[in-house]
């Protein structure tokens, strides 16, 4: 028997068992609606390959100096602001409900003040 793990809205790691896929049942915790994902099919290296599509041609190691002068140049790309988490304490996206590592529920915090 395999199980599914699933996370609720408010961040209640369960496990499901795998012919609840594709149903919706609720938190044995807190009674919220969860939706247990369809089962996952794995692929064949050339079905993954037809969907990533053509790989990019390589970029050379050493690029001279007329290459990086070529062209306009680019911005920056903007940095998203960012917070630690309170149980964990890894750096995570500010906006982030649910720590991605330690799965905890951060909550709305009011950072105005």
């Amino acid at each position: 028997m395999s199980f599914i793990e699933v996370f609720c809205p408010h961040g209640h790691r369960l496990k499901v068992r795998e012919e609840y896929s594709g149903r919706t049942g609720a938190c044995p915790v807190c009674g919220a609606k969860v939706k247990v994902p369809e089962k996952k099919q794995s692929l064949s290296e050339d079905e993954i390959l037809k969907l990533l599509g053509e790989a990019p041609p390589p970029r050379a190691e050493n690029p001279t100096a007329e290459a990086v002068t070529e062209g306009p140049s680019q911005p920056a790309p903007a940095r998203l602001p960012k917070k630690i988490c309170e149980k964990c304490h890894r750096e995570i996206l500010a906006a982030t409900r649910i720590c991605p590592y330690c799965h905890t529920y951060l909550g709305f915090r009011d950072l105005s003040k």
